[in-house]
């Protein structure tokens, strides 16, 4: 293939900068390497969810089987891995090339040449490891943490949380996730598949009346906190927690975030939600039916449905590190170990920031979208308000036991 021959610069597999044109198809350095190591076994690797893992420079440690499967889609190819007794032949050429150089000019340039241009087993074992560990090299226990949060005061403003200082900046947009903070997101991303929701096509009707809504209502939110559990069960720090902490995080935050997450049934085009009642059928609710209720969130959700979903744009990535943020916030009543939960927050609130950074390849544009999100949180707390005072108002013979104690009918 000749030297001139143009390619893309993006990865076709993963979107990361492109190294070369490696086993068939244009890639990186990450996925040359991991094609290397695993394309010969495709028949071990399994995918813990429906064989159609998103695959990008974020996701692309998540799931093996998705990648290798897109590697294979994209056309690359098992036949142009060398085989052992060929990659000695090709060292034993260049070495031999190199040496031809060698005894006509024993330089330090020559010297460069030899480390430079040797390639060799053990070379490419060493890409396999630390290219795709590129970023992981330099993490710490302190790596989810960092001081190039710009809008520390806007943050403070609205959840009284603060940046601590971080070991290394965030100048590197190039490489993948640190060891620590993709495990922190895989974990949480595992986490969040318990409460999204889903949406079931086959519409029997549109609720029109107070009794439909509150009948609904009552059961989204009853089955939201039930699967709510399933979420912090599945975060580590959470378990960490004492037992007051962890009943004080989901009693005010269950609802909040439940609320938040809501967006993912909503239809902005047509302005309604999509509730399911069985596995089969769904409900239709407008987003318009809810303006004449009594202490009413319509304005609340409006706004919030204008600002969040040209922001999120359908990113699951980004809701699901937005729930972390609402779920360990500090100052929900009766929290005992508030340095701890300001801590897990400060963590999310990091790894969204990086995630931006990496997404957008751009600090003022990630600032941009960061801050665009926090402003969204004192209408969140709004519609938090608003739900609880109706659940407080509403009977306990209606709410159920779980609800009852979520809305703290056995105290009211």
């Amino acid at each position: 293939m000749p030297d001139n021959r143009k390619f893309n610069k993006w990865c076709v597999v993963c979107g990361d900068k492109a190294s070369n044109y490696n086993f068939g198809a244009i890639t990186c350095v990450s996925c040359k390497a991991f094609f290397r190591r695993n394309a010969h076994r495709i028949d071990k690797l399994k995918c813990n969810f429906s064989n159609n893992c998103n695959v990008n420079v974020l996701t692309r440690k998540f799931c093996p089987k998705c990648r290798l499967n897109k590697c294979f889609t994209l056309g690359m190819k098992t036949d142009l891995i060398l085989a052992e007794h060929q990659k000695k032949l090709q060292k034993n050429k260049t070495n031999e090339k190199l040496k031809s150089k060698l005894s006509f000019n024993l330089n330090d340039e020559s010297d460069d040449c030899l480390t430079d241009n040797t390639s060799t087993e053990e070379s490419d074992k060493t890409n396999d490891y630390s290219n795709d560990k590129e970023s992981d090299s330099q993490s710490s226990d302190n790596s989810l943490v960092n001081e190039n949060i710009d809008i520390k005061s806007l943050i403070c403003q609205t959840l009284n949380v603060f940046s601590l200082p971080v070991l290394r900046p965030l100048t590197d947009y190039s490489n993948n996730l640190n060891e620590i903070e993709g495990k922190q997101l895989n974990e949480l991303l595992f986490a969040a598949n318990f409460i999204r929701f889903t949406i079931n096509s086959n519409v029997v009707y549109v609720i029109n009346d107070i009794n439909m809504y509150t009948e609904y209502i009552t059961n989204v939110y009853t089955q939201g906190v039930q699967t709510f559990f399933c979420l912090t069960n599945n975060l580590q720090t959470f378990n960490q927690l004492c037992e007051t902490d962890k009943i004080s995080l989901v009693k005010y935050g269950a609802i909040e975030i439940l609320s938040v997450r809501s967006l993912e049934t909503f239809n902005y085009e047509h302005q309604y939600w999509t509730i399911n009642i069985d596995e089969t059928q769904s409900v239709l609710l407008p987003l318009e039916y809810i303006k004449d209720l009594v202490n009413t969130p319509y304005e609340a959700y409006k706004t919030f449905f204008n600002i969040i979903i040209p922001e999120i744009n359908s990113d699951s990535v980004t809701l699901d590190l937005l729930s972390a943020i609402l779920l360990f916030n500090p100052n929900r009543p009766n929290i005992v170990h508030k340095h701890f939960v300001k801590l897990q927050q400060n963590k999310y609130i990091y790894l969204l920031q990086r995630y931006f950074q990496l997404k957008y390849r751009s600090p003022s544009e990630a600032n941009k979208k960061l801050m665009n999100l926090f402003k969204l949180l004192p209408i969140i707390n709004r519609i938090s308000r608003i739900m609880r005072q109706n659940g407080i108002q509403t009977p306990s013979c209606i709410l159920g036991p779980l609800l009852s104690e979520i809305y703290d009918h056995t105290i009211a």
